[in-house]
């Protein structure tokens, strides 16, 4: 008989709105442990007819609304309709069927938009299908769920998803044309193996199908694993079921067995075979390869586990010779059974030394770093062994002198073998010298103002050495030539003197100093007097000039009676001064102060001795400024 695809045919959404009105009573669902359960019935036909199957319904805790979805052999079967069972609590006023596609929708609506629980039982609708004409003898079944798998597509008034089963209904399609076919297929053996320790492979041998065929004929099928829903997982303890497929008719019978599976335990551990190697020389690593557990099971099995050093005790010590006891520990074992093995730890002797390899470097420059790496000696022993230690300098008769050049000899010692063999091997150290000095770099300061201090701070030489160093060297006052001199404005060189390498390369560079320029020139304070008597000397003193420079801090000099001009001591009144520096001018009043009330008589008589009198005034001026120019000069 040929074995039909399920599917499922595709559709489009259905939308259920639900409005829920509480009124002035309580509506309340009542679920039980027991979920609802939805299910086929079986019914019989043949090919080109229309067959009805009912559905039903048991443990209905109350629903108001559900969406189901229809799959089934769609080459054998298409669905043609769905109808209420009349007179039942699915057919009630107010009540809602749709049909789309291969799915149906219901709710119980019987007052408008309010949903009502109805918690009918038995059969609820009448499923009819078409046959097809060229339908094959055989099950059919027709399986049952909510929409989309939704657990939402079937609930109470309170929009409350309602706990549902589902179980297939059956439409077996006979052959009307006399030939026999088959009538009914059970379980007639399991297999013969049902229990099972964990990890054991299952084994389907012996469980057989018994078929009936429509003639009153039997026959047994050996079941085989392609004919199982699935191998039975052995990996893990419990009771697993077994389902058996065929023709669809687990549909219609419990075509299913059940094994058991369970966890062996032990039942007994010895040491079946000690470590591979026994015997060891001191020193040696200990090596547990080789060692093995016997594990007997209650199974029967038996296991052989190999000893890891996580089993052991204590890694036997071989640093010192002797009988060594090594003890596994397994599970509490090893306080029932003797899980123990000997070993033998002997001390090896030092039969010869030799030096393998010298020191990596063997040529130096005076002034070098010794390094003794890469030096070995190579140690044979009784036991044939042949092992390579690295030399240190704790092991060198003396280090060597690296001052001076020549040939030297490194001597090696080693527990007296130096007396047997040669354990030397020889350095070359050769004389370092200056191949070239230059300017490397300039002081960091290159630019001064007169007076201010030299700096050499940044100036290095580059020196460069016959074993190919570089040496960068910080050139300090005690190797210049001479130190510049900055109280002079100009252009200054700076030479350096390094071990006459002056007289081959250029070990110079320049600075420059500059002088300061005025800025600005302000006068702060005026002189002090400002009021004379009309003949008076004019006085200068207290009167100061501020200085102003682009570099560095202002100066103040005095302003003298030569800075000052545009005054007459003889004349009353207020008079301004004007004073004078470098181009700068600056403004002051003074006020002289004259007789109140001239002499009387002829206007001209006064004249003569005032005239006079000036005329000698002006002598005695005109002496004291040669003095005082004369003190100035």
């Amino acid at each position: 008989m040929k074995k039909k695809l399920y599917g499922k045919v595709k559709y489009m959404s259905l939308l259920l709105a639900v409005t829920v009105f509480v009124m002035g009573f309580s509506m309340f669902t009542v679920t039980g442990n027991t979920p609802a359960h939805i299910y086929g019935g079986d019914e019989t036909t043949t090919a080109g007819s229309v067959v009805t199957l009912p559905l039903f319904i048991e443990n209905n805790p109350g629903v108001a609304a559900f969406t189901l979805e229809l799959s089934y052999d769609t080459d054998a079967l298409s669905f043609e309709s769905v109808t209420a069972v009349g007179g039942s609590d699915f057919e009630i006023e107010q009540w809602m069927l749709i049909k789309n596609g291969d799915c149906f929708l219901w709710s119980n609506d019987k007052v408008g938009n309010m949903l009502y629980n109805t918690e009918g039982e038995g059969e609820m609708f009448d499923l009819a299908f078409k046959v097809a004409d060229d339908a094959q003898p055989g099950v059919y079944p027709v399986e049952i769920s909510l929409k989309d798998n939704q657990a939402a597509n079937i609930s109470d008034c309170y929009g409350e998803p309602v706990e549902v089963t589902f179980t297939a209904g059956i439409i077996r399609i006979e052959d009307n044309s006399g030939a026999v076919t088959v009538k009914n297929v059970t379980l007639f053996k399991p297999a013969d193996k049902l229990a099972y320790w964990t990890g054991e492979d299952f084994d389907i041998t012996g469980a057989q199908l018994e078929v009936e065929w429509s003639d009153s004929s039997k026959t047994y099928v050996d079941v085989t694993e392609q004919m199982l829903e699935a191998i039975p997982d052995t990996d893990t303890v419990g009771t697993k079921t077994v389902q058996v497929k065929y023709e669809n008719w687990e549909f219609v019978n419990d075509l299913t067995f059940d094994i058991t599976v369970s966890d062996p335990t032990i039942k007994d551990v010895t040491l079946y075979t000690p470590a591979d190697k026994l015997d060891y020389w001191t020193g040696e690593t200990f090596d547990i390869t080789g060692a093995q557990l016997k594990v007997e099971w209650t199974n029967d099995d038996v296991t052989y586990i190999d000893v890891t050093e996580q089993m052991l005790e204590a890694v036997p010590d071989t640093s010192s010779a002797g009988t060594k006891t090594v003890q596994v520990i397994y599970q509490g074992w090893e306080d029932k059974n003797d899980l123990t093995f000997d070993i033998n730890v002997e001390d090896p002797e030092l039969k010869n030394v030799t030096l393998y390899t010298p020191a990596d470097k063997l040529t130096y420059w005076t002034g070098d770093n010794f390094d003794i790496t890469g030096a070995q000696l190579k140690l044979e022993w009784t036991n044939d062994d042949i092992t390579y230690i690295n030399v240190t300098e704790q092991m060198l008769e003396a280090m060597p002198d690296m001052s001076t050049a020549g040939t030297k000899t490194i001597q090696v010692e080693y527990l007296g073998w130096e007396d047997v063999n040669d354990l030397t091997f020889d350095i070359e150290v050769n004389a370092v010298t200056i191949k070239n000095v230059t300017l490397y770099k300039k002081a960091d300061k290159l630019t001064y103002w007169t007076g201010e201090d030299f700096d050499i701070t940044g100036a290095q030489l580059k020196v460069e050495w016959s074993n190919d160093d570089i040496e960068y060297i910080d050139v300090t006052e005690q190797m210049l030539e001479a130190i510049p001199n900055t109280d002079t404005a100009g252009t200054k060189k700076v030479q350096i003197v390094y071990q006459g390498w002056e007289d081959k390369n250029d070990l110079t560079f320049d600075i420059t100093v500059k002088a300061p320029s005025v800025i600005n020139v302000t006068m702060n304070p005026a002189p002090t007097q400002k009021e004379f008597n009309q003949g008076d000397e004019f006085n200068s003193d207290g009167g100061k000039l501020k200085i102003e420079y682009d570099h560095g801090d202002p100066t103040y000099i005095d302003i003298t009676e030569d800075m000052c001009s545009g005054y007459d001591m003889n004349t009353p009144g207020e008079q301004e001064v004007t004073v004078t520096y470098n181009g700068y001018t600056f403004t002051y009043v003074i006020n002289v102060v004259g007789e109140a009330n001239p002499p009387s008589g002829d206007d001209t008589a006064w004249l003569l001795p005032v005239t006079a009198l000036l005329m000698s005034g002006a002598v005695v001026a005109i002496s004291i400024y040669l003095k005082k120019k004369k003190a100035v000069d």
